[in-house]
């Protein structure tokens, strides 16, 4: 079975999982983006392998553990961790700055940056405790200090101030005195992203004093070209159209039963391969795939592919995928089916909707899936007439277009060989 390492960034102690095949390689850490080189630590089944969980805006909750904060002195509260933290740092994840004898802190320990560019006030209002750092080190210096990230070289400014971030996590500890126009809008990264804007993503206006109710900074527009005030509609119906789209499936076919080998799933008989955990993309489920069957208990897994013939490519959810590539059998699928599985490898999985077969203008077989909410269809054809692997294209029967985007730093596949009319 093929493997995943794990190793450590020997710059911040993150832990980074990677495909056996990139040892050696250098690559930034996606924690800190400074470059490293992979080298093992323990080897896991690919299988195992989930993507990042989505980032929250909601402050953390910490496990207070014992604290040595009261016995630190003048040289020890300059120390620094692999991720570049100082003990100011982890007093503001913590909510602990009380424990740190005050006559060690310094404006100047609330500028230090660790790895990530990150201030300790800046770890202070993600985690809701920026009321917990003593107002006098609450300054127009410090509030309005950006992060920023190491690009390998250098520090590149991100588009957050600390008053950006507690406008998102914590905007009732926000004195009202850098509550006004002069620091409600600025604009750290030049994409429009005002304080105010995030206090407004954030459902946070109400914090803004009624005193400023017709200041010219609410005219400001962001990339989008919102208005503060606009945010809240945008969100609200950005929020219906997603939860529209999660609900939307796709109508039912009445698939005919394959019989040859090149146009059905293979047949597995090792019994390890019949309850597979596989995590969902936010790690807050584990599903169970079985390759026997190739079923998957995701709920929404279920609504689409359930009722599909046995050993039918619309049975190719994208746990189903995860799993078939975790054990190392995709290269035993049938031509068409390993385009689908193979597409997206590494870093991600696409299931298909169930669908159909049919022929490209040179009598070779593709697989036309069916369509989503937006009348995308994806058609996994060959690239050329004598070509051999097959890709995933994507056609859109609302607007008769083809799908080209960037991939892999190249420009994508031109349009297969297709007849158009076959496709809607």
């Amino acid at each position: 079975m093929s493997e995943y390492h794990k190793c450590t960034c020997p710059h911040c102690g993150q832990s980074i999982e990677y495909p056996a095949e990139g040892t050696g390689q250098t690559v930034p850490c996606p924690t800190c983006e400074k470059p490293f080189r992979l080298f093992p630590d323990i080897a896991i089944p690919s299988a195992k392998i989930t993507v990042a969980p989505t980032p929250t805006e909601q402050p953390m909750e910490q496990k207070r553990g014992s604290s040595n904060l009261s016995k630190l002195t003048e040289e020890t509260i300059r120390a620094r961790t692999r991720a570049g933290d100082t003990p100011l740092h982890r007093a503001a994840r913590n909510g602990q700055f009380g424990e740190i004898p005050s006559r060690l802190l310094s404006l100047e320990m609330f500028m230090v940056k660790n790895n990530a560019g990150e201030t300790p006030l800046h770890v202070a209002a993600k985690h809701g405790h920026l009321d917990q750092v003593p107002r006098q080190f609450l300054t127009k210096e410090t509030l309005i200090t950006t992060a920023s990230h190491f690009n390998g070289s250098v520090y590149v400014p991100r588009n957050n101030t600390v008053l950006h971030d507690a406008a998102h996590y914590c905007a009732d500890q926000i004195p009202k005195e850098f509550l006004t126009p002069e620091f409600l809008s600025i604009d750290a990264g030049g994409y429009g992203n005002t304080v105010l804007h995030s206090l407004a993503d954030a459902g946070r206006l109400d914090a803004v004093l009624e005193t400023f109710t017709h200041s010219e900074m609410w005219k400001l527009k962001n990339s989008l070209g919102l208005t503060p005030r606009e945010i809240p509609k945008w969100k609200a119906q950005k929020a219906a159209a997603q939860a529209e789209r999660e609900a939307w499936r796709p109508p039912r076919l009445t698939l005919p039963i394959q019989h040859e080998p090149s146009k059905l799933l293979p047949i597995f008989s090792d019994d390890v391969l019949r309850a597979i955990e596989i995590q969902s993309t936010d790690r807050t489920k584990t599903y169970i795939v079985n390759l026997l069957e190739y079923t998957c208990t995701c709920q929404k897994c279920l609504e689409i592919h359930s009722g599909v013939p046995a050993r039918d490519f619309g049975r190719l959810c994208k746990h189903i995928i995860m799993a078939l590539r975790g054990y190392n059998l995709v290269a035993k699928l049938p031509p068409i089916a390993r385009g689908i599985a193979e597409n997206g490898y590494p870093d991600a999985a696409f299931g298909v909707y169930p669908g159909r077969f049919g022929n490209d203008r040179n009598g070779n077989p593709i697989y036309i899936t069916g369509k989503n909410q937006d009348g995308w269809i994806s058609v996994i054809a060959l690239a050329q007439r004598n070509g051999v692997n097959y890709f995933r294209f994507w056609f859109n029967v609302i607007s008769k277009r083809w799908y080209r985007a960037l991939w892999l730093g190249d420009f994508s596949r031109k349009k297969p060989p297709v007849d158009e009319s076959i496709l809607y």
